[in-house]
């Protein structure tokens, strides 16, 4: 298991693209998930040490993928929820 490795997993592709930057830079090995399938999938193979779970995903929801994941593993989630400004 890669020291330092951290799980993101969001269907926004701006989103991904800056977090991965940001954890890139400060050496985590990145793993991603564009879907909660996909999610699961990482989190059974790569054994990340910490996940970033956007919560409104396609397929698996962030809740669904939460619920089954610690049914494996115990390591720290934290989720992200997008609030987009109200059309005026």
């Amino acid at each position: 298991m890669p020291a330092n490795s951290i799980l993101i997993a969001d269907d926004d592709e701006k989103l991904l693209s800056v977090l991965l930057s940001y954890f890139k830079d400060e050496q985590f090995t990145v793993y991603l998930a564009r879907d909660g399938g996909e999610a699961l999938k990482r989190l059974k193979e790569d054994h990340p040490d910490i996940m970033v779970l956007d919560i409104m995903m396609p397929g698996i929801d962030g809740f669904e993928v939460c619920r089954r994941a610690r049914q494996f593993t115990d390591i720290p989630i934290l989720s992200l929820i997008h609030i987009s400004e109200p059309t005026r």
